[in-house]
C-alpha cells in the first residue's frame, strides 16, 4: 500500500451532482457508502489524504460531515475549493485537518521536487519548469488534459477512488514520454539573467 493519497471534488450530499457529473449511484448516500468504501479499502490508517477542495456540500449537516471524515482513513490535508462553505463555517471540522490551505507544495521522497496542489488548475506553477508536478480538482474530468505535468484528480476522473502517490508518478511518466512539460520552457532557456551561475 502506499503511504500519500489524492483526491477531489467528492460533493458529499450534493445530491444534483449525481446528474450533473452522471455518477452511476441513485442518490448522495448510495455515493456516499460507496466512496467511503472503497477509500478505506486503498488508503492505510496512517496514510497521508490529500482533499483538492470540494469535500461536503453547504446543505450537508455537521454531524454527517464529521461522521464521514471520521469513517476515512488516513491523516487528512485540505486545499479549499469553492464549495467548501460547511468546512469554512465550522471549526470543529476545519480542526479534523492537519492543515486547510489555498495552495500547497507537498514533499514525498520518491520525487526529486514537490508536488503542487491547488483546486484550480495551473498552466504553469512553481518550479514547472524544472519538472515538478500539479495536482487540480474542479473541472470533474471535462477538462481536456494538457500537455504539461498536470491532471485532474477529483473522484469523477479516477473512478471515485483516491490517487496514490506511485499513480501519479506512473501516469506523470506517461505524459513526459509523449512529450509534456513546461510550455515556458524553450522561453525561459533563451533567457539571459542566472545562467552565468547555472540558474533558471
Amino acid at each position: 500500500m502506499s503511504d500519500c493519497y489524492f483526491t477531489s471534488d467528492q460533493h458529499y450530499g450534493h445530491e444534483n451532482i449525481i446528474k450533473f457529473c452522471n455518477r452511476p449511484f441513485k442518490n448522495s448516500w448510495e455515493f456516499i457508502e460507496h466512496s467511503v468504501k472503497t477509500h478505506n479499502e486503498i488508503v492505510p490508517k496512517g496514510a497521508r489524504v490529500f482533499h483538492n477542495g470540494d469535500l461536503f456540500w453547504r446543505t450537508l449537516g455537521l454531524k454527517a460531515a464529521l461522521d464521514i471524515i471520521n469513517a476515512l482513513n488516513g491523516q487528512h490535508y485540505f486545499i479549499w475549493g469553492n464549495h467548501d462553505e460547511l468546512i469554512e463555517k465550522n471549526k470543529v471540522l476545519r480542526d479534523q485537518f492537519v492543515w486547510c490551505r489555498d495552495i500547497a507544495q507537498v514533499y514525498h521522497p520518491k520525487l526529486d521536487k514537490p508536488l503542487v496542489l491547488c483546486h484550480y488548475a495551473m498552466y504553469v506553477w512553481r518550479n514547472s519548469h524544472r519538472g515538478a508536478y500539479h495536482l487540480y480538482g474542479h473541472t470533474h474530468g471535462n477538462l481536456p488534459e494538457q500537455n504539461n505535468l498536470s491532471f485532474d484528480c477529483g473522484v469523477d476522473a479516477w473512478d471515485y477512488k483516491p490517487v496514490s502517490i506511485e499513480e501519479v508518478i506512473e501516469k506523470m511518466e506517461r505524459k513526459k514520454a509523449k512529450g509534456a512539460g513546461d510550455p515556458m520552457l524553450p522561453i525561459i532557456k533563451k533567457q539571459v539573467w542566472g545562467h552565468e551561475k547555472g540558474e533558471d
